[in-house]
């Protein structure tokens, strides 16, 4: 994927370790007074790499992304905080993992906006968002099929979706008589 910068050059845009993306989630938090449990930082990561699909057509997250009973679920994060069970993540818990490349204006924004959103609501109302009828999640899981693939192709269509939607209703807002 390549975006342009700048009028005489292009550059690639890089998709981020689900570690690495979570470790900034976390330290956002962290600052914000956010704690994240590991299903909430799992929520969260999903997210953030939905909306910069939808936003920018760019994947966030590098890596498998699966459907798992109770959500979307990237292995490699997943595997990283099972062992705190429902307790606070913590950016130090998280291998001390740089990104290849920072992270590009677009996708700190994201991310920030992420934390912003979403890091007030609880990991429940996280999950009935991922699990809502016609999500990515909803239209890849199958109850007894482990670990399926979802596209990223799914995510950025239901995400610009979104998008769409919420500025229809935008626009609806603006042009309605005061009463």
């Amino acid at each position: 994927m390549w975006k342009r910068r700048s009028r005489d050059s292009l550059e690639p845009l890089v998709a981020h370790s689900a570690i690495a993306v979570a470790r900034f989630l976390l330290i956002e938090s962290e600052r914000q007074g956010f704690p994240m449990t590991p299903m909430k930082l799992l929520k969260i990561v999903f997210l953030a790499h939905g909306w910069m699909l939808g936003l920018y057509r760019i994947p966030l997250v590098r890596g498998p992304l699966e459907a798992w009973q109770y959500g979307p679920v990237f292995p490699e994060l997943y595997h990283a905080v099972k062992h705190l069970g429902a307790q606070p993540v913590k950016a130090s818990n998280l291998e001390s993992e740089k990104p290849k490349k920072d992270f590009d204006p677009e996708a700190r924004k994201v991310m920030l906006d992420a934390v912003g959103r979403y890091g007030p609501l609880s990991a429940s109302r996280l999950s009935r968002l991922t699990h809502a009828p016609s999500s990515p999640w909803e239209l890849t899981y199958r109850e007894g099929r482990r670990h399926a693939r979802m596209s990223n192709d799914l995510i950025e269509f239901y995400y610009r979706k979104m998008l769409e939607l919420h500025r229809k209703s935008l626009a609806n807002e603006e042009i309605e008589e005061p009463k």
